[in-house]
């Protein structure tokens, strides 16, 4: 399924002007390394130059004092001196070990960041480069062909490229408003207008609207009247709708039901499609996440759809699922309180 997630920026990561390269990032191991290395060593010459400077007029006096030979007095110092010295760097190394293991896991973790960045952006570019070619295609195409159909008089034909025209610029749009909102989401500026509205209306509208290729599609619930931003209501309708004509096959069934539980309304699409791809099961509200069915896809679309339907619900301060159903196909949810606050 089309996926995205939240709280994301478009392209690239919130600052970053160009792709990530591993090679322009510090060491911080060899950094941490060298410095401690140096520490070390100062310290062994420090213990060193404290023991030699209080051991010998030490040792002197207690020889004298306990009547012991200095040549074996000597021995004793000595090893003292290389337990001493044993347990000082010890401690130290053992601390810097410490360090060096929580670097080293900081620099992976950045370094698998930078990966997925580089990997979402990737992503990113070419679900763009196929949504915005092919509308962008067929308007320059049938633009051809309608100032050709016009010069020759023939208006049938050139209504029709007409139709065509207006769908794939309203196509385009949608793509680019939607890049728009995420942006606008990711920044916190998205702004809310609730106005009360009838759910089995709002549903059968954008379905009639919508064209499912062939695909049965069943609407059930009992009216229900909730508060919501409409607008985005109505995209998030009409982009799990997409998604489902996206990624699954002509003859695929969706049963859109909808159900008051307390103070939420409960909407449910279900689809007996092919199912969420293992791959993305996860992580199906992230960023640019696809299964490999969809990236091999003519048209495998930007990976933002989902993403929208999850930010949008949390603004109504609801919660949306997606699981494969134990009797195959995908099941979407969405929970939202039917009142909001004043």
């Amino acid at each position: 399924m089309t996926s995205g997630a939240a709280r994301y920026d478009v392209g690239l990561p919130s600052g970053t002007s160009a792709a990530p390269n591993l090679a322009d990032e510090p060491n911080v191991i060899d950094d941490l390394g060298s410095g401690k290395a140096d520490r070390v060593a100062l310290a062994y010459l420090l213990v060193a130059g404290v023991w030699i400077l209080v051991s010998g007029p030490t040792a002197d006096w207690i020889a004298r004092r306990m009547n012991v030979s200095l040549v074996a007095f000597e021995l004793v110092k000595g090893l003292a001196f290389v337990v001493v010295t044993a347990v000082v760097l010890r401690f130290v190394l053992r601390r810097w070990v410490r360090r060096v293991e929580a670097a080293a896991r900081t620099e992976h973790d950045a370094a698998r960041r930078l990966r997925q960045a580089e990997h979402e952006r990737a992503a990113f570019l070419n679900g763009v480069s196929h949504e915005l070619r092919t509308p962008l295609t067929a308007i320059v195409g049938y633009s051809h062909t309608l100032d050709r159909l016009a010069r020759n008089g023939r208006d049938a034909d050139a209504l029709d490229l007409t139709d065509r025209l207006v769908a794939n610029a309203t196509r385009l749009e949608w793509l680019v408003l939607d890049l728009l909102e995420t942006r606008q989401l990711h920044d916190g500026v998205s702004q809310t207008r609730y106005r009360c509205v009838e759910v089995s209306e709002l549903l059968a509208r954008i379905a009639d609207a919508t064209d499912f290729a062939g695909r049965r599609v069943e609407l059930a619930g009992d009216p229900v009247e909730i508060d919501v931003d409409v607008a985005k209501l109505e995209r998030c309708v009409q982009l799990l709708f997409s998604n489902v004509i996206r990624h699954t096959p002509d003859t695929t069934e969706v049963a859109v039901t909808w159900r008051e539980d307390g103070d939420d309304l409960v909407l449910t699409i279900d689809d007996d499609g092919p199912g969420l791809p293992e791959q993305v099961s996860e992580q199906v509200f992230a960023p640019f996440v696809q299964g490999e069915q969809a990236t091999r896809s003519p048209s495998p679309g930007v990976g933002v759809g989902l993403t929208l339907v999850d930010q949008y619900v949390r603004l109504h301060d609801g919660e949306v699922t997606a699981c494969t159903r134990s009797t195959g196909g995908t099941r979407v949810q969405l929970r939202l309180p039917r009142r909001q606050p004043s």
